[in-house]
């Protein structure tokens, strides 16, 4: 099994995000009602991570077992989510806008995604309200 990368972890509460463990990618759970296997997976693992707080300890231990961690968002975090396989073809979507933009992405925490994309986290104004699709870059939109 792949051991956890710590320095993945450090950057993260470096950078203050507050990290939570999150089940399997291939989680299953019964429902209830139709009695039906239903996918799980990435979902937090627990019932109170609302309010849980968990230490460096416990997720180091959860991700050395398998598991997964997600970031508990806050009102002030923006993440750009980069999904190459809508990128046009000859077109690197994510190169203009980094031009565009005059943005620096190695400032900030990255995790490439289980469909080999990206998910940059960013801090913005509590009040600013990011307005969705970006048409001029498909393949990126922000969470």
């Amino acid at each position: 099994m792949k051991k956890p990368d710590i320095k993945a972890i450090e950057a993260y509460k470096k950078a203050a995000y507050y990290l939570i463990p999150l089940h399997r990618w291939n989680k299953t759970t019964t429902d209830p009602r139709s009695k039906k296997e239903m996918p799980r997976g990435k979902t937090p693992r627990d019932m109170d991570w609302r309010r849980r707080k968990y230490s460096g300890k416990e997720i180091t231990q959860h991700l050395e077992k398998g598991g997964n961690v997600g970031v508990r968002l806050t009102k002030r975090d923006l993440i750009l989510d980069v999904d190459p396989r809508n990128f046009p073809e000859g077109d690197n979507v994510l190169a203009r806008f980094v031009k565009d933009f005059d943005l620096d992405l190695s400032q900030f925490p990255h995790v490439i995604t289980g469909s080999g994309g990206s998910h940059y986290y960013m801090k913005k104004p509590e009040d600013v309200h990011i307005c969705e699709p970006l048409e001029d870059y498909p393949g990126l939109e922000f969470k």
